[in-house]
């Protein structure tokens, strides 16, 4: 076997370990991966065109990806390094690992293609485990919670947002692919995890997700409709799913109960000055709030051009959370309330460690993936790319190692179809 062929084997097996680790959570395994294909990828282009380099390093996701590890290398440079400062840098070190990781290491057509089959088929077999354990949970105490949200990927120390925008991901593939034939899922094994990943999609309850997902189906019912070009399952899935979300999310159950939540409340709660401690803040309000709180830390501590540092944004907002007597737990329970949440906003997150610089490059990154989109005019590109903008708004999803592979690589891994 010729070296070059042999690495080859060897990064598809270190992508289908990333995969692996990013939906079972083996965050030690996604950390070594990066490197690792970094390694590969950088000895495969030595041996077949004689540089270490491939011209997919040269492209402005990734200068924005570096840029913005940059902004808080400075940012602790500034405002003193200390422990937690150093901890967030050493996460976002992942901003400049995974991208080289991922553009360092050439992928065909073809890989690119078996690659996402791996992916759909490990996200639906983690996705079935969980379910397993939930079944054998239930058994056991009659509680359905264990069925939904975080409680439903709890057995792999899962996120149900993150999990989500990785079922939704799948289901794309599955979706823009099905009326394609090919030898590795037959259109019968499609049809069936379209079904089943749609039912997860609903028991994982994610507001934002589901969402996406919807108006993903009534963008593809049109588009069927505008080019006649039905396919009756597909045509038949999206109506049935649409009618039984709409029903879902009227109706009083699990699901419907955390969409109607975020209608329910006195949105105006969040200019007191102080609360009680038994007060329920539900999404709506306590991203608001997160607004209120960034401003005022900022102006306290005139740092709107340099920030508060890495090491400094957490531990001010846990002041500000005592200060106007939020539910801050209690000690001998092991219970901290509201103590450790972020901003839950990248954009602020990111504002309020780095200053303005953060927010600037964050945004210069968003224009890169809409510019990519609207160059391959197709609606899986477009409705990821939206997504994973959205999110940003709803989720500091750079903040851990989790979000950023998953943010970073599935652009990466669209984009490398390119010719």
């Amino acid at each position: 076997m010729q070296p070059s062929k042999g690495l080859s084997w060897v990064i598809q097996g270190l992508y289908i370990a990333f995969f692996i680790s990013l939906t079972c959570s083996f965050r030690a395994i996604s950390s070594i991966v990066p490197v690792l294909l970094i390694i590969a990828g950088l000895i495969k282009n030595r041996i077949e065109t004689g540089t270490f380099f491939t011209p997919r390093l040269k492209n402005p996701f990734l200068f924005g990806c570096i840029l913005l590890f940059l902004s808080h290398v400075v940012a602790l440079f500034i405002t003193g390094a200390d422990k937690a400062g150093l901890a967030d840098l050493q996460v976002k070190a992942g901003l400049v690992l995974a991208p080289l990781a991922f553009c360092s290491t050439t992928i065909s057509d073809e890989l690119r293609k078996k690659l996402a089959v791996y992916f759909i088929i490990i996200i639906a077999a983690t996705a079935f485990y969980c379910l397993i354990r939930a079944t054998y949970n239930y058994f056991q105490t009659r509680d359905t919670s264990f069925f939904f949200y975080h409680s439903l990927v709890q057995p792999v120390n899962g996120h149900a947002i993150y999990f989500a925008v990785l079922v939704f991901i799948a289901l794309l593939f599955l979706i823009e692919t099905y009326p394609v034939t090919t030898l590795v899922l037959k259109r019968p094994v499609r049809a069936s995890l379209i079904i089943f990943l749609s039912i997860l999609l609903f028991l994982l309850s994610s507001r934002l997700v589901l969402g996406f997902y919807f108006l993903y189906l009534i963008a593809y019912l049109a588009g069927r409709v505008k080019r006649r070009s039905a396919n009756r399952f597909l045509i038949s899935g999206a109506l049935i799913i649409v009618v039984a979300g709409i029903i879902a999310l009227t109706t009083d159950n699990p699901i419907g109960r955390r969409f109607s939540d975020i209608m329910t409340g006195n949105w105006k709660v969040v200019r007191m000055e102080r609360f009680n401690p038994g007060m329920y803040f539900n999404g709506v309000q306590f991203r608001l709030l997160q607004w209120r709180f960034t401003g005022e830390i900022l102006v306290e501590n005139h740092a709107w051009v340099t920030g508060i540092g890495p090491g400094n944004a957490q531990y001010l907002l846990d002041q500000k959370y005592v200060s106007t007597n939020m539910y801050i737990g209690e000690p001998e329970r092991g219970d901290r309330g509201f103590l450790g949440y972020n901003t839950h906003n990248q954009f602020l997150e990111s504002l309020l460690k780095t200053g303005i610089s953060g927010p600037i490059v964050l945004l210069f990154i968003c224009i890169t993936l809409v510019k990519w989109a609207w160059q391959k005019r197709k609606r899986q590109a477009a409705f990821i790319t939206a997504l994973f903008i959205v999110w940003l708004f709803t989720e500091a999803v750079l903040e851990r190692q989790y979000g950023i592979q998953i943010f970073i690589f599935f652009p990466l891994f669209l984009w490398s179809s390119e010719k």
